[in-house]
């Protein structure tokens, strides 16, 4: 016992540093701004899958920043860790999809 005291004596409480933007890593309820490879811009935010809205059909009608993506998605997968100005790859129907994530909140 009073060899944990000793080392309990000893700790020292070290505060985290305030993390920049760009430190900041992808997870449940991030939201991010990503660039696809054909230059278009979106920004999503990232959820579960049971709050997930239709993704990146061009055809579906969103509003703006409202597009939700589940972080088990094959969009939520390739950025899950990934903090602003990494690239994200992965594959959609046998095509390989590279996209750059310029935000990260």
């Amino acid at each position: 016992i009073s060899e944990i005291e000793t080392l309990i004596e000893d700790v020292e409480i070290i505060k985290e540093e305030k993390k920049s933007k760009s430190d900041k890593m992808i997870d449940y309820g991030s939201k991010v701004t990503i660039q696809m490879d054909d230059n278009d811009i979106y920004t999503v935010t990232v959820v579960g899958t049971w709050e997930t809205t239709m993704g990146f059909d061009k055809n579906f009608k969103t509003e703006k920043d409202s597009i939700k993506i589940s972080l088990e998605s094959p969009i939520g997968l390739a950025i899950k860790w990934k903090k602003a100005w990494d690239i994200a790859k992965m594959r959609l129907n046998n095509e390989r999809k590279e996209f750059k994530i310029l935000d990260v909140k």
